[in-house]
């Protein structure tokens, strides 16, 4: 709840950029980009900069893939399984698995990977971190192993698959 407050403080202090789907908020709090149901909150520094399209693009993507839906459901396991080191496991790892798929939707409309790294690695860090939300500037050195590696074979994924159903039973 705290952190819903906090998040919806943050979005209604902001300036709305943009009133149509996904909602563009320009905020002058330091904070990292981030996204929460249909905004889009970027630091006002870098909207004055003129160079944050591959920021929108990120944060877009998160909005329009429904990650929030997912965060806010890996929460409410915590609130109740808080005593349980997995369901923290499983809230980071589905954080990284968002920022992966945002991640490529924003170097498919970027042009330059390289460029796209250098600005994960300049970004600000130290900022505080809204826990409900999408933090652009979360879990870099993850993220550019991901956007360098190269996808996998389909004969790869299939013995993947084929595995699966063997350590099943083995564990059962």
């Amino acid at each position: 709840g705290i952190g819903l407050i906090s998040t919806y403080r943050i979005i209604n202090k902001g300036v709305l950029k943009s009133k149509q789907f996904p909602k563009i908020i320009i905020s002058e709090q330091q904070l990292p980009p981030f996204s929460f149901f249909p905004y889009a909150v970027i630091p006002a520094e870098e909207f004055k900069r003129g160079n944050c399209s591959d920021i929108i693009d990120h944060e877009v993507a998160h909005i329009r893939q429904g990650h929030t839906f997912d965060l806010m459901l890996s929460e409410l396991f915590i609130a109740f399984q808080w005593f349980n080191p997995l369901v923290w496991l499983i809230k980071r790892s589905v954080i990284l698995n968002h920022e992966f798929l945002a991640d490529n939707v924003s170097l498919r409309n970027n042009k330059s990977v390289k460029d796209y790294q250098y600005r994960l690695l300049n970004f600000q860090t130290g900022l505080k971190n809204i826990s409900l939300a999408h933090n652009f500037n979360s879990l870099i050195k993850n993220r550019i192993i991901m956007i360098n590696k190269k996808p996998t074979r389909k004969y790869a994924a299939l013995k993947n698959i084929i595995i699966l159903p063997v350590v099943a039973v083995v564990v059962y």
